[in-house]
């Protein structure tokens, strides 16, 4: 919903778990995709090494819960390009989706 709110940026899908979010981005090929972390079936950490092993020009932002500093690092390792804690504003996803294009 935050978002729906951006002009220059289009939500083309959701998903609620690691495996879904594999297949929406193989179905979908969005520019960025927004990985929380922690999801059910496949963690965010998998989903986002999967998704950049078959779709390397896609960009991932992590989303993780601020003091859960080994998951930031295995999400950075796996390849995202930004985190941004949840709770953040949505100026802040903004950006970091934007800087993930450019």
């Amino acid at each position: 919903m935050i978002l729906l709110t951006n002009e220059d940026i289009e939500v083309v899908g959701d998903a609620g778990d690691g495996e879904k979010s594999l297949e929406a981005v193989q179905r979908l090929r969005p520019d960025v995709v927004v990985m929380d972390g922690r999801m059910p079936r496949m963690d965010g950490v998998e989903a986002t090494r999967q998704i950049l092993r078959k779709f390397p020009e896609t960009r991932v932002v992590a989303l993780s819960i601020g003091d859960d500093i080994e998951l930031i690092g295995r999400m950075e390792r796996a390849g995202a390009r930004h985190t941004v804690l949840k709770g953040a504003g949505p100026e802040e996803l903004s950006r970091a989706i934007r800087t993930a294009v450019n």
